[in-house]
C-alpha cells in the first residue's frame, strides 16, 4: 500500500513493565521522516509506568511533528 503523505512518524522502545534484551524500561526512540527525505531520530529516557511511558512517547512524537510543521510554515511565509 502506498500513501501520499508529507510526514511519517514512528515510535519504538521499552514501555515495561520489565526490561527487554538488556534495554531499560523507558528507553524509547521516535522518528520523523519528511517527504523530502530528511529523517530525524530522537532517543528518549522516560519515567513512569507502562501507560505513562506510552502516553509520553505519543505526546513527544506529536510535539516534534508540530515543531516541523511550524518550521515549514515559517519558511513558506518568508
Amino acid at each position: 500500500m502506498t500513501v501520499d503523505t508529507d510526514f511519517g512518524l514512528s515510535i519504538t522502545g521499552v514501555a515495561g513493565p520489565a526490561y527487554s534484551e538488556r534495554k531499560p524500561v523507558g528507553l524509547v526512540y521516535i522518528g520523523i521522516s519528511r517527504r523530502d527525505g530528511d529523517t530525524e531520530v530522537y532517543e528518549l529516557h522516560l519515567k513512569g509506568n507502562r501507560d505513562m511511558i506510552r502516553l509520553r512517547s505519543a505526546k513527544n512524537v506529536l510535539y516534534q511533528l508540530w515543531k516541523q510543521l511550524k518550521q515549514s510554515e515559517n519558511r513558506s511565509n518568508k
